[in-house]
């Protein structure tokens, strides 16, 4: 079934739900076009979402809600084909693309247990940045960097489980998923994409609060494709919330047992959102001195105004130390939800790595303007 009609589908599903106490239907819609200099993106894109809640009461299974949301997205990106020579794979790997980024249920019941089932998002990392222990979302790295995070990310097919409860006055949760199909990297040519599949996954999380300090520690094992072995990846996450300011650390082993360590700080001072942080990671396969990443991002807005700026470093062994990344976008909202924005990026890094690839894709310096519009209605 191709997406326009998953999404038709879903929408008249969701309509013809039964009307339950308080229930209520909401329909999202984001277009957004984007055009850059040199053809580097000229782009259509539509995200849309259906989302329909509500109240159970008086039943026998302790059920005291339900939530079902679908979310999908198509987009053509239709700048000059002739920008790449005759023959030769287009790098961008997304003139035209359509996916169902969400689907699931989800219950609640009145002793604190949880059940969402279907596409969902499960990202448990503070982290801004990769390797983290964000370990069950995927990334369309063929469109990283120009678009916004979460049209960046990719979702698992799961079995969710969640649990909540307080042990002497302190909260704890319980977060437990089985992945039926992983979710999908997307991946610029000549690199190839890495599609759904079932890894026997099983993941969790167990996390506690004690005042304002929040702990978590978290674990995930699959197969390792073609093999009839298992990887186990582990971390602990923390972090701890004064008024303004949030202190975060995260440290533990991604694929191939890469050890990584994060600390960061998430800012929130009146209109501004600073969030530095540095991730260092090294993998005993590749036998190098390790790397480092520095990354800061910085968020305004006021009014009408938005203001947003991405700076990323690289450190460490050769190939990483050239590694640069420089984004600044400043938009204005022209009418209650139509935002127009202007932006420039600016990619240096060796061949290989991704921003040389998007070096080697882009051009070094681009630059370009953004219209979108975030609308919906309640049904």
């Amino acid at each position: 079934m191709s997406f326009k009609f998953t999404i038709l589908a879903g929408l008249l599903a969701l309509a013809a739900l039964p009307r339950l106490a308080n229930a209520e239907t909401s329909l999202e819609y984001v277009p957004r076009l984007d055009l850059y200099e040199k053809g580097a993106k000229q782009e259509l894109y539509l995200r849309l979402a259906a989302d329909k809640s509500g109240n159970i009461s008086a039943n026998s299974f302790g059920l005291a809600s339900y939530r079902m949301r679908l979310e999908g997205f198509v987009t053509r990106d239709f700048a000059e084909q002739e920008k790449k020579p005759l023959g030769q794979p287009d790098l961008r790997k997304s003139r035209e693309e359509s996916d169902l980024n969400e689907a699931w249920l989800d219950l609640g019941f009145t002793n604190g247990l949880g059940l969402r089932i279907g596409r969902q998002p499960i990202r448990w990392s503070q982290s801004w940045t990769l390797p983290s222990l964000d370990l069950l979302t995927g990334r369309r790295f063929n469109r990283f960097f120009l678009d916004p995070l979460i049209d960046q990310l990719t979702h698992p097919d799961a079995i969710r489980l969640t649990y909540s409860g307080t042990i002497q006055g302190n909260s704890w949760d319980l977060d437990v998923a089985q992945v039926l199909r992983s979710a999908p990297f997307r991946f610029a040519e000549p690199l190839p994409n890495r599609d759904r599949e079932n890894l026997g996954e099983t993941a969790a999380k167990l996390g506690v609060k004690l005042g304002l300090l929040e702990v978590a520690a978290i674990g995930s094992t699959k197969k390792i494709a073609g093999t009839n072995s298992r990887d186990l990846q582990t971390g602990l996450l923390a972090s701890y919330a004064f008024e303004k300011v949030v202190l975060k650390f995260e440290a533990g082993n991604s694929d191939r047992d890469a050890m990584f360590a994060m600390f960061g700080t998430d800012w929130f001072l009146d209109e501004w959102l600073i969030g530095p942080q540095i991730t260092t990671f090294k993998d005993p396969a590749l036998q190098n001195d390790g790397e480092a990443i520095f990354y800061l991002p910085i968020r305004y807005t006021k009014e009408r105004w938005s203001l947003e700026s991405d700076v990323m470093i690289g450190f460490g062994q050769p190939s990483a130390a050239d590694d640069r990344f420089l984004s600044l976008r400043i938009g204005r909202e022209l009418y209650e939800g139509l935002l127009l924005s202007a932006g420039l990026q600016r990619y240096d890094g060796q061949a290989g790595r991704l921003l040389g690839q998007a070096k080697s894709i882009l051009g070094e310096t681009i630059y370009g303007l953004r219209l979108e519009f975030t609308g919906g209605l309640v049904l």
